[in-house]
Formats: C-alpha cells, sequence, structure tokens
C-alpha cells in the first residue's frame, strides 16, 4: 500500500510507494496537525491486514544515569530528586510497554497468517488425499474386471484371445 505522511506546512515528509512493511520514525519541531495518508487504491481485490500505531514524545530526553551524590551531599537528597528519578524510570516503561504492544500486534498478524495457511494447506490436502484414494480404488476395480469372466471387460479379453 502507498503512505504518506504530511507536516502542518503541507510538506511531504514521508512518501513510500507500494510498501508491504513499514516502520517509519520522524522527529520534526513543527507544530499543528500533521496528515496521514494509507492508500490500497492499486490493490482492491487482495486483502490487506494493517497495524497502525502513533508514539508521540513531547518532553525532551534526558540523562537516564543521573549525577552521583557526593559524600557530602549524600544525606541532602531531596524529595523532588527522588522523583524526577522515578519519572524517568516511568517513562522508560512507558516506552517498553509501547514497543511491546507493537511487538504483540506484529506476533497477531503473523500468527494468523500462518494458522490461515494452515487451514488452506490441510484442506487443499483433505481433497487430494481423496482424489487419489479414488483413483485407486478405481484402477483396482477395473484391473480386477479384466480378469473375471462375468464382467464385460472379461468378456471382451476373452473373444479378443479367440
Amino acid at each position: 500500500m502507498n503512505f504518506l505522511i504530511s507536516a502542518p506546512s503541507g510538506r511531504t515528509l514521508v512518501s513510500k510507494v507500494r510498501a508491504t512493511e513499514a516502520t517509519h520514525r520522524e522527529t520534526t519541531t513543527e507544530e499543528g496537525d500533521f496528515k496521514f495518508c494509507l492508500d490500497n487504491s492499486f490493490s482492491r481485490f487482495s486483502r490487506k491486514m494493517v497495524f497502525f500505531e502513533l508514539l508521540t514524545d513531547d518532553e525532551e530526553e534526558e540523562d537516564v544515569v543521573p549525577d552521583l551524590p557526593t559524600d557530602e551531599s549524600l544525606y541532602e537528597m531531596k524529595l523532588e530528586d527522588i522523583k524526577d528519578g522515578l519519572n524517568v524510570v516511568k517513562k522508560d516503561l512507558d516506552k517498553s510497554r509501547e514497543i511491546l504492544r507493537v511487538l504483540k500486534a506484529i506476533e497477531s498478524r503473523d500468527r494468523s497468517l500462518a494458522e490461515s495457511n494452515f487451514e488452506r494447506v490441510n484442506f487443499w490436502s483433505g481433497i487430494q488425499l481423496f482424489v487419489m484414494v479414488s483413483v485407486g480404488l478405481v484402477q483396482v476395480l477395473m484391473i480386477r474386471g479384466l480378469f473375471e469372466e462375468k464382467s464385460t471387460g472379461g468378456r471382451v479379453s476373452l473373444n479378443m484371445r479367440t
């Protein structure tokens, strides 16, 4: 499918044509409404499963490792410093949760595709098995009929010998 992202100024940020899979990350300083367009006009009859997730990060990245206090200031740590550290940990956990959610969606799509393929293969294998057994039975009956005197096939073979 075709994929397009436009900035609020009208400038095209990303344009992909006939992409089968894509993950995109864009960092921008513009504020406003961005436009996202997913287009399947070139392939109207094939099924598509689309997972779309938009993640935003409004805050600036902070240092993950805080400055370690010196021995004299060890006991002067403020409650606000602890809260800031916990907020950094919470923010990182939220990002991890979002990544896990995306991976879960991808795994779900792949599992659905594998199960669909499994059912289709089993269905056509069953049909082929039925046809092979039927053809085998017909062949056995026809060959037996050639060697029996009472059958029409047996009479035809006896008449040919005489």
